[in-house]
């Protein structure tokens, strides 16, 4: 189900937007981004779970001058 901007501002489905004009859209809300991160290794999962390990994440930087990111 879509829910429209106003709506999901209205009925404070999300919190702490910066600019609520600005990031309300006709189909939903603009997000701002805290972190952005990429898996640096893979996870392991097996039957009884006594290998078991999560994947290790690692943040990447955001370019100060313009606030993106840039994949590689």
């Amino acid at each position: 189900m879509i829910r429209s901007g106003l709506e999901i501002i209205t009925r404070q489905l999300v919190h702490n937007l910066r600019n609520i004009p600005q990031q309300q859209q006709p189909c939903g809300v603009e997000l701002t981004l805290r972190r952005v991160s990429q898996w640096t290794t893979a996870a392991t999962i097996d039957f009884d779970n006594s290998r078991r390990q999560a994947a290790q994440p690692s943040s990447l930087p955001f370019n100060a001058t313009n606030d993106t990111i840039t994949l590689g």
